[in-house]
């Protein structure tokens, strides 16, 4: 049998590297790095002031309209639940997909004020409208309570 004899592989050196260059670009790249966080961080904070303040403009254009709404003549506690289901339709924002749900229905059936609670919690929950225009974002908050409150006031 016939045996190849290895060849060994020439030595090849590993090209020098200059250290100070290299921990120049990494501190370059981090501080890169940094900046950027800090741009995002700042941008992040300017959005939520702005939207803070457009949110209390349209709750100070808004907060009458839905206080009759939810509330009593007194102001001091909130409608009954069926009757809150039954009329959010009308202080609802525009253009919104809810479909009015019948007071007949409210009126008669405990399954469908049930129903209709959980729909209108689902449709109405803050976290669904944190993109949304400040008035949306309002009514639906002032709207989720309402309905909220309602119902533990008819469980209470």
């Amino acid at each position: 049998p016939t045996h190849f004899a290895s060849v060994p592989e020439p030595v090849r050196k590993a090209p020098e590297l200059d250290r100070e260059a290299l921990v120049k670009e990494r501190l370059r790249k981090k501080q890169e790095a940094m900046d950027e966080a800090d741009r995002l961080h700042k941008e992040r904070l300017e959005k939520e002031t702005k939207d803070k303040k457009d949110k209390a403009e349209a709750g100070g254009r808004l907060r009458e309209e839905l206080d009759r709404w939810a509330k009593t003549d007194d102001l001091q506690d909130w409608k009954d639940l069926r009757t809150l289901l039954g009329t959010m339709h009308n202080v609802m924002w525009p253009n919104n997909e809810w479909q009015p749900l019948s007071l007949s229905d409210l009126m008669m059936s405990s399954s469908a004020v049930k129903l209709g609670y959980r729909k209108a919690i689902l449709y109405c929950h803050p976290d669904k409208h944190n993109d949304a225009p400040p008035e949306q974002r309002y009514r639906a908050e002032r709207i989720f309570e309402a309905i909220n409150c309602a119902w533990k006031k008819r469980d209470g």
